[in-house]
Order: structure tokens, then C-alpha cells, then sequence
């Protein structure tokens, strides 16, 4: 696992492309169902435009891609946690599943919006390009392991000590 903290923006310059990011998402079946997937009825840059900086954790697990949600589960409320000691928003390693209402068709708006968080990817970040600028590697999806990418939008710079703290407690997560 590995962690790097990047200026939001170098960080849009160099990965952020939504046009093409959200043409994959378009081809999802939940596209338009679910209330951290695009299109959104708000403004993405300005969002972004709230943070100074992007944390980013290209995280390589040696497990079976059916362990995907185990991982999740472990992850997601983990990094949660941390919100609130370095300030800013959790990104999450592709769609929120922090409710199930979502997935309830005739939503016309999300039940919790405190839990709701966003993915790189569906705010228009290139997750290939992400790995490959800031981590060189790439992007792979093979069957015996997984390859998790999330992290957080930063307010403000990261405490270093906080930092080590979330990178100790992400690399002793196991089975």
C-alpha cells in the first residue's frame, strides 16, 4: 500500500477528465440511480475547488476479486474515521454502499446524505491514470488480486502523523 498527498491542482491537470470517465459510468446500469454515481446536480469543479489537496491510496490486497465487498468493508468505514482528524472528504474505491437506499428505484433523493460519499471516478477522475502518474503502475484487474484506489479531499495540507497512523491501521487489516 501506498499513500501520496498531491496539490488538487496538479491533481486535476494531470487526471481529471470527466468526459471520458463518465462515458464508462454511462454504461453502468445504475447510471442516474444512484446518488453517488454522475450526473450530478451540482458542479464538480466547484466541489473541488473546496480542497487544496488529494489523498491517494493505491492499495494492492493478495485476494480473490468475489472478496471485493469484504475488503470494502473493512476500508470504507476505516477511512471514514479519519475524516475528521485531517479535515476532509472520503473517497471511496468505487460506488457508496454506505446505505442500501439508493438502489431503491423510485428514490428521488438520498436518505443520508451524511453518509454518501463519492469515488474518484465518479467525480471524473482517471483511476488508470491515477496509478500510472502517481504510483507507476498499472491498473490492472487480475483474478488473485485486487487493486483498491480511494482516499480523501483535503482541506487543508495532511498532518504527517495522522498520516502514519491511517497507513498503520490500513496495512494490519486482514482476514
Amino acid at each position: 500500500m501506498e499513500i501520496r498527498v498531491i496539490s488538487m491542482a496538479s491533481f486535476i491537470e494531470e487526471t481529471f477528465n470527466p468526459s471520458l470517465v463518465h462515458s464508462y459510468c454511462s454504461k453502468c446500469e445504475n447510471f442516474n440511480l444512484h446518488f453517488a454515481c454522475p450526473p450530478y446536480d451540482f458542479s464538480i469543479p466547484a466541489l473541488l475547488s473546496k480542497y487544496r489537496q488529494v489523498l491517494v491510496i493505491s492499495h494492492k490486497l493478495e485476494a480473490r476479486q468475489d472478496e471485493y465487498f469484504y475488503w470494502r468493508d473493512l476500508v470504507d468505514p476505516l477511512l471514514m474515521s479519519y475524516e475528521r482528524k485531517l479535515n476532509g472528504q472520503a473517497l471511496l474505491a468505487g460506488s457508496c454502499r454506505n446505505c442500501s437506499f439508493c438502489f431503491d428505484k423510485g428514490a428521488i433523493e438520498c436518505s443520508s446524505p451524511e453518509l454518501l460519499r463519492f469515488s474518484f471516478e465518479s467525480l471524473g477522475f482517471d483511476v488508470a491514470s491515477i496509478v500510472d502518474k502517481y504510483f507507476k503502475e498499472k491498473l490492472s484487474f487480475e483474478s488473485r488480486s485486487l487493486h483498491l484506489v480511494y482516499g480523501m479531499l483535503l482541506e487543508l495540507g495532511a498532518d504527517p502523523i495522522v498520516l502514519k497512523e491511517l497507513e498503520g491501521e490500513l496495512s494490519e487489516l486482514s482476514y
